[in-house]
């Protein structure tokens, strides 16, 4: 072959090359426009899909946030961060020990489980992030005489009086329920208190609690029993008992100060407190008001030799069929600068008998 016939064919195979070549670009370019155009198609169709994973997967951490307690000691630190906290049985904090729930705690009881204390409780919320005590279900709670519905308080009894002062402050307690024939069973839906001082509770709502069973189950709300503690500006509301639908109060010498004891009931004596045996109870600028018990005393029942001392108390709007506002029998009352303001009887002593 001359020099002339391969110029000739170098030039048709470089030719053919540079085609070969500009084709493979075209190609290239389109498959990876409908390429990008496929992948656009599926990242908005997977978008909703994406949303509802991050939502699942948040909706997941929080639910796992959630921590289970068994029955048996509790003591230590409960946090925001772990709430809530599951109740699966009876717990007790233990001798020398301290429970410590902070801020924004949620405590619910799966069942008609209790807390008792024999060391000492610190539940200490704040004004904007409160600390609940609540059940998990409410059904037959308004069936006074059965278990149904509710959680059975928190209890000091015979706690021993090395430990430290418990507080509870700024807690919203619910649904506590006392069921039985005798103490400590029946009496005190929410809180229990037996043969034990050191006790603190301040600015607490204490509401839909009752006491109910056999023989006077009594203090819906509150039970003290040889107990002389302070509770200070608390709402205790809408409880019921048999006696004391919102507090009951034997052989103990309490402080009240700047209380709201409202709307709570009994069937017979004591719609808001009912007071017996050698107690001497002291309140300092409470107010009882919208109390109404079956018998006697709709704000207040005073018996047997206690001792009762009202200073700047208003008792407005009780009921009851004798002692409207207050139901004396065989007692001392002190009453300074008080009011009673429209309280009401069906039988004796609208304000007082």
């Amino acid at each position: 072959m001359n020099s002339c016939a391969f110029d000739v064919c170098l030039t048709c195979y470089c030719v053919l090359a540079c085609y070969f070549v500009t084709y493979l670009f075209i190609s290239l370019s389109q498959f990876l426009c409908v390429s990008q155009k496929i992948l656009n198609q599926k990242l908005i169709a997977m978008r909703p899909f994406s949303f509802n994973l991050i939502f699942i997967l948040l909706l997941s951490f929080n639910t796992n946030a959630q921590k289970s307690i068994l029955s048996g000691e509790v003591f230590g630190t409960w946090t925001s961060d772990n709430s809530p906290y599951l109740i699966e049985g009876n717990i007790v904090v233990p001798n020398d020990s301290t429970l410590i729930i902070e801020p924004g705690v949620t405590v619910q009881f799966q069942g008609y489980f209790s807390l008792d204390v024999q060391g000492r409780l610190l539940a200490l919320g704040t004004e904007s992030d409160s600390i609940y005590f609540i059940v998990n279900d409410t059904t037959g709670f308004s069936i006074p005489d059965t278990t149904l519905g509710g959680w059975n308080g928190i209890q000091f009894i015979d706690t021993p009086v090395e430990n430290d002062t418990s507080k509870i402050s700024y807690c919203n307690i619910q649904y506590g329920k006392a069921v039985g024939s005798s103490l400590p069973d029946k009496s005190g839906g929410a809180i229990f208190i037996s043969n034990f001082n050191k006790v603190i509770i301040s600015n607490c709502v204490i509401s839909n609690c009752s006491a109910g069973g056999s023989d006077s189950p009594s203090g819906g709300g509150i039970c003290l029993n040889f107990a002389d503690i302070i509770l200070e500006k608390n709402e205790i509301s809408h409880n019921h008992a048999w006696d004391g639908g919102g507090i009951q109060i034997w052989e103990s010498n309490p402080v009240f100060k700047h209380n709201r004891i409202v709307f709570n009931t009994a069937d017979v004596g004591g719609g808001g407190i009912w007071i017996g045996g050698l107690s001497n109870a002291q309140f300092d600028g409470d107010i009882i008001a919208n109390n109404s018990a079956g018998t006697t005393g709709g704000g207040i029942v005073c018996w047997q030799t206690t001792k009762t001392v009202l200073n700047s108390a208003t008792l407005k709007n009780n009921v009851a069929r004798w002692g409207g506002g207050i139901g004396l029998i065989d007692c001392e009352l002190m009453a300074d600068s008080c009011h009673f303001i429209e309280n009401g009887a069906f039988e004796l002593g609208g304000g007082l008998n």
